[in-house]
């Protein structure tokens, strides 16, 4: 059974519409910003930045369970209660 938890569903709401307000004006302000003749250049720096975002995101939750699992790892060995895998 799938529990349906209303704080996440709030939490993604907000962040899908600060997205949104913030991400349509940037797009348009870099495009803008250059001549018809370089507007591929706009739009790669547009998509170059926003997968230099999704990879340092994903590198902070790696390092956040490579970090909970050191610690783990660390009690386990500190109290002597180490599992067998």
């Amino acid at each position: 059974m799938v529990t349906w938890r209303y704080g996440q569903t709030v939490n993604l709401v907000l962040l899908g519409t600060g997205f949104a307000l913030f991400s349509s004006p940037n797009t348009n302000a870099v495009i803008s910003a250059t001549e018809n003749q370089v507007a591929g250049a706009g739009s790669l720096v547009i998509v170059a930045i926003s997968l230099f975002g999704g990879a340092w995101m994903n590198l902070k939750v790696a390092g956040g369970l490579f970090e909970a699992v050191g610690y783990a790892l660390h009690f386990a060995l500190a109290i002597g209660d180490m599992p067998s895998f």
